[in-house]
């Protein structure tokens, strides 16, 4: 058997040279060491740049927020029999982020706030890194009043089929409203009213039991001690209200209130 010779290539080649076969194995055993460990770096920068996605951080929940400001809303109403609320929340801006808060929220409403139309109301957090928000909100009050029930023509006497309840947003009546018929039964319209106009007292006055010149009635209370003069209107007057009537015995001039048709009584 040939004996084999430690050569890379066939010594009939040119020059009958060859390479030891040591040096190449030698360049092939360091190229083997280096391997795994480009590998190895590779894998590293890989996850370095790669990373793991950090954890996001925990917020407040708007959410609990909004229940929190329109649960203290609701008990903060005082709604007469038969009212009704309705409470609309505004948003936050979503890119608000606040630490969640490790005690319970403190809502409440800011000096000089009303409950009803447009509003803000405060959301405090007093634990920890102590925050507050406000939060717009609307609350709009419905209850049943009386309106006319026909047109109404200026002068008229309002009867009791004249009105009706029907239910109204009750913030949209700045001049008042009436609930009872005995409060518009006998008063007249100071003006034209279209059927279903919601009444308020600016639209209605009660009728003159007194015109002005009328002979009347002085009637003076003191004690349990009363005495009546004669006197003269000097204004018209519905009952209740307060007129200046002479005094035909003294001429003096004096103030009192209408009480009937031709009396005006005076408190001493």
């Amino acid at each position: 058997m040939p004996q084999l010779t430690d050569t890379a290539c066939n010594p009939s080649r040119r020059r009958g040279r060859c390479r030891p076969a040591g040096r190449q194995t030698h360049a092939l055993r360091r190229q083997g060491r280096a391997g795994p460990l480009v590998h190895l770096f590779a894998l590293l920068a890989l996850c370095a740049s790669s990373g793991t996605p950090a954890a996001p951080a925990a917020i407040q929940s708007q959410d609990a927020l909004r229940e929190a400001a329109r649960t203290f809303l609701q008990t903060q109403l005082v709604l007469e029999a038969d009212n009704s609320a309705e409470i609309t929340l505004g948003r936050l801006d979503p890119r608000l982020r606040l630490a969640p808060c490790q005690g319970p929220l403190r809502p409440f409403l800011p000096a000089g706030a009303r409950l009803q139309g447009k509003l803000n109301v405060g959301v405090q957090c007093p634990d920890g890194k102590p925050w507050t928000v406000y939060l717009p909100a609307s609350i709009h009050l419905y209850g049943e009043v009386l309106t006319t029930s026909r047109p109404i023509g200026r002068g008229e006497i309002l009867r009791a089929d004249d009105v009706r309840p029907r239910r109204q947003e009750l913030g949209r009546l700045a001049g008042g409203y009436f609930r009872r018929d005995d409060a518009v039964v006998g008063k007249r319209a100071v003006r034209a009213l279209p059927a279903g106009t919601p009444l308020d007292p600016r639209m209605l006055k009660a009728p003159r039991v007194i015109q002005r010149g009328d002979a009347v009635s002085i009637l003076v209370s003191l004690g349990g001690l009363q005495v009546r003069s004669r006197g003269k209107a000097l204004a018209d007057a519905a009952r209740g209200e307060r007129l200046s009537v002479r005094n035909l015995s003294s001429k003096r001039i004096v103030e009192g209130i209408a009480v009937d048709p031709g009396t005006v009584r005076i408190a001493m």
